[in-house]
């Protein structure tokens, strides 16, 4: 079984990371970050209702999508317990951007750190900080730190991979995903039973 993430991208568009609302003042924001696991970097631009990830001659072109049938490549964000850049080709609504879009594991990746400025921030305090060099919520109620669920193993996992490792449907992809099932059986939010395979970073 492989976890697909659903959410409204438009809706998060117009969330991303507010500090960059007032004035285009980016309140602490980098303008790089990068990801694992060999910390390449896309550029972090601020406008005036949002921040977003911009392409930049580090990323692998290999590990980029070719999208068909219709679909677009996006670039996008999830912030969860980890603060994670995705690649993903999706159907554009009504020939604007997705609304709806399923994001796999496979098409993320957290961000990496050596202090909490390389960390997105939301004004006025920082959302994320640099904790076992990923960008970690600072907001431990919602996402403690003392355990993993599935959808932290994801994040941990794929971590330890570049994209142009897990691009290809049906490839080790599928492989590091049973894996992590095999670890975590329950369901997304539900502590991991058994130890995550080696290749994971360390949460």
């Amino acid at each position: 079984m492989i976890d697909i993430k659903y959410l409204l991208i438009v809706m998060l568009a117009c969330l991303v990371v507010s500090a960059c609302e007032e004035e285009n003042e980016n309140w602490g924001n980098p303008t790089k970050v990068c990801e694992a696991p060999d910390g390449v970097c896309w550029d972090w631009e601020c406008e005036q209702v949002a921040c977003s990830p911009r392409m930049t001659d580090e990323i692998d072109p290999a590990g980029i999508p070719d999208c068909t049938d219709g679909k677009v490549l996006y670039v996008t964000w999830v912030a969860g317990r980890f603060f994670e850049i995705y690649v993903v080709c999706d159907v554009p609504y009504d020939g604007g951007p997705i609304y709806w879009g399923s994001l796999g594991p496979w098409e993320a990746r957290p961000l990496v750190c050596e202090t909490t400025a390389q960390c997105p921030r939301m004004k006025p305090d920082s959302y994320y900080e640099c904790v076992n060099g990923l960008c970690q919520n600072t907001n431990m109620d919602l996402y403690p730190r003392d355990m993993v669920n599935v959808d932290d193993a994801c994040s941990l996992c794929f971590a330890s991979f570049t994209r142009a490792e897990t691009l290809e449907p049906g490839g080790s992809g599928v492989a590091i995903s049973n894996e992590i099932h095999a670890a975590c059986p329950g369901d997304w939010d539900e502590p991991c039973t058994s130890e995550l395979p080696d290749y994971c970073w360390e949460g």
